[in-house]
């Protein structure tokens, strides 16, 4: 699968798109670039989703796509932005927080996608009234 992009496009639509897809994940952008399995400091977050792509640095190539498949590595979709001059970051949901992939970045969006829908499940002993201690 790929996802278009221009120039034109807005952070939003594609951050939209990304979740659409992977719900479990996100996709952030940074005003600086990071290397594989590290991460951009927060200040770098481009926070505001109407900027065009063009805005936040693509390059003078007007359109592209980026793969969006579920077997591309966090890693290689990551390159792929910066091909374009995008710095993106996946985060991945774990539980009610939001972590950056750098651990784990050569594992699949998929993958990265299915350990954060796992983080959202209870995994806490059932509640129960009885104390099955206490019989005789």
């Amino acid at each position: 699968m790929k996802l278009n992009i221009t120039q034109s496009t807005t952070i939003g639509e594609v951050k939209k798109h990304f979740t659409d897809i992977y719900p479990f994940l996100k996709l952030e952008f940074f005003s600086k670039p990071h290397d594989a399995y590290k991460t951009s400091p927060a200040k770098f977050i481009v926070h505001d989703e109407t900027k065009s792509l063009l805005e936040v640095g693509m390059s003078e190539v007007v359109e592209a796509e980026l793969n969006i498949e579920g077997s591309t590595s966090v890693k290689s979709f990551e390159a792929e932005g910066m091909k374009y001059g995008l710095n993106l970051q996946v985060l991945r949901r774990s539980a009610s927080t939001w972590l950056a992939t750098t651990v784990t970045d050569n594992l699949s969006l998929h993958e990265q996608n299915r350990k954060g829908e796992a983080s959202t499940f209870d995994h806490s002993a059932p509640k129960d009234d009885f104390d099955y201690r206490e019989q005789e």
